[in-house]
């Protein structure tokens, strides 16, 4: 039954992308020759085993690296969608060594769509659109709150400097605004995961938006804030949005600033995958601006697909076909 309804919630996506909103579904690698730049991302190696010939006639030792297993498939999408300009989607299988327990697995389906012409706003409404049309009950209520409105209003802070987040730390009990290592976003994260998340997405759909510069990965930084967002329902986080940088060297300068996170953190540091820069590059010359205007978001189908069976306590091990 639920590899019936599994099979089922697919085809009603591609249906609303396809059908109803006129997406073009693209197929970009999962094998790349870069991984994840981001700190907080671990991927998976991929290691080639025994001799083998190469075109040349040169044989190469066993053990060397043949590359990575993507953990979104947000680089061959941007690479695409650098010469597509219009909007487009991806189902795909992501890997991220590390995640495993009730809600993590280290193989998963990711849903990863970016939409032109659109800001983060247009964005939650398309993506709360596509679960009003997943979901059993039509009725659901859109709910939205800005990052400083949640601080407010369940931690009882102003704002999010790292002082003020020291003091709520400390007021826990807990060392972690003392240790030397401790980063801006352990503060946040400490603070929002234990006094914030318990209260998201309990009555339907919420989404949470304009986090801290700090944290704006791969998103635009504007007026103060991060433009990105994340999505939650039944206590699950199950989607990432952004509104889009668009041009290289942007993106180089974030690889920059997650690679000294991760040396930071003892992480082997990754390229910017070629790919895309390439893409971005050639497009800067033809059109102007690397992407189109654009904002993008991964939804993660395992998580949707425990939350739409109502069955969140469960986990994905049991839930999941």
């Amino acid at each position: 039954d639920r590899i019936r309804e599994f099979a089922s919630l697919l085809r009603q996506i591609r249906h609303f992308f396809q059908s109803e909103r006129d997406y073009l579904e693209v197929e970009s690698r999962l094998l790349r020759s870069t991984g994840s730049f981001e700190a907080h991302l671990d991927s998976f190696s991929v290691i080639r085993s025994g001799v083998r010939k190469s075109p040349l006639g040169i044989k190469s030792q066993s053990g060397d690296r043949a590359g990575y297993l993507i953990t979104s498939p947000e680089y061959g999408l941007k690479a695409a969608l650098a010469g597509l300009r219009s909007s487009c989607f991806q189902i795909a299988h992501c890997f991220r060594e590390g995640d495993q327990g009730d809600w993590h697995r280290e193989e998963f389906l990711m849903l990863e769509w970016y939409r032109v012409q659109a800001d983060e706003f247009d964005l939650m409404r398309e993506c709360f659109d596509l679960l009003q049309a997943l979901s059993p009950n039509r009725s659901l209520i859109m709910r939205k709150s800005s990052v400083r409105e949640l601080l407010q209003r369940h931690v009882g802070i102003g704002d999010w400097e790292p002082e003020t987040l020291a003091q709520v730390v400390r007021s826990m009990g807990s060392q972690l605004a003392d240790t030397p290592e401790t980063e801006y976003d352990d503060l946040f994260f400490f603070v929002f995961l234990n006094k914030v998340e318990a209260h998201l997405g309990k009555d339907g759909p919420e989404f949470v938006y304009h986090y801290p510069p700090a944290l704006s990965a791969l998103s635009r930084v504007e007026k103060g804030v991060a433009r990105r967002f994340e999505l939650y329902w039944k206590g699950v986080e199950l989607a990432n949005g952004y509104y889009e940088l668009r041009n290289a060297d942007e993106y180089i300068r974030r690889c920059a600033e997650e690679n000294s996170r991760r040396r930071r953190l003892g992480k082997t540091e990754m390229d910017l995958d070629p790919e895309m820069l390439g893409a971005l590059r050639k497009a800067e010359q033809e059109h102007g601006s690397g992407l189109p205007e654009c904002s993008g978001i991964a939804l993660g189908l395992d998580r949707l697909f425990m939350v739409l069976a109502d069955t969140p306590d469960m986990g994905l091990d049991d839930c999941m076909p």
